[in-house]
């Protein structure tokens, strides 16, 4: 997948303009956070899992009138640290997934897209039906990473895992309004179908 159809495609799964899409990756790309390829037709630069992230967070996270900031931004919410861990049940209802260990929400994002091209995913959901969330606080103070598999064995049956990160103190601040964007689990899924099975 080439910078274009990453553009295309958020933009059409984000429900934002094409020319938006499209000035973000430029901003990104002249702060040196998206792969720049050779000039020519056939020269674009492939797309990464890290150029997906920033792309993704680019297009959901609100910048200041004109577009500025677009790579600050970025930045910023990729750095958000990990907050006591994640909160799940059983205790190891995450294991052999990557993104729960994530220290920041720049890694996890980038972890969630690895598990499931490396089949990690697969592997732990064994035929499970399973749901997986990402909600973004528009203004950059947080993200959320939510997992459950939604086959009830039991009526008790509460296996689920969410693992936050956020700005130090971010909890504590009093917030009349919220404005959150919560990305489904078919993103990621398109995402890493588009980026291909990795290589080796």
């Amino acid at each position: 997948m080439h910078s274009p159809e990453l553009e295309s495609f958020l933009a059409d799964t984000l429900q934002i303009p094409l020319g938006t899409a499209h000035h973000y990756a430029k901003d990104l790309r002249a702060a040196k956070i998206l792969s720049v390829g050779k000039q020519g037709p056939y020269g674009g630069a492939v797309m990464t899992e890290t150029d997906c992230v920033n792309a993704l967070l680019a297009g959901v996270i609100d910048h200041k009138y004109g577009g500025d900031g677009v790579a600050e931004n970025v930045r910023s919410m990729r750095k958000l640290p990990a907050e006591k861990g994640p909160v799940q049940w059983p205790a190891n209802f995450t294991n052999g997934l990557t993104c729960f260990g994530a220290d920041n929400a720049g890694a996890a994002l980038e972890s969630i897209l690895r598990d499931i091209r490396h089949e990690r995913l697969a592997m732990w959901a064994a035929g499970d039906p399973w749901r997986l969330s990402v909600t973004i606080e528009s203004r950059g103070g947080s993200v959320f990473v939510s997992l459950t598999k939604t086959a009830m064995r039991h009526e008790t049956d509460t296996r689920s895992a969410i693992h936050g990160f956020a700005r130090p103190g971010y909890d504590n601040r009093p917030r009349l309004v919220e404005r959150n964007v919560t990305i489904g689990g078919d993103v990621f899924l398109q995402l890493a179908a588009k980026l291909g099975p990795p290589d080796g």
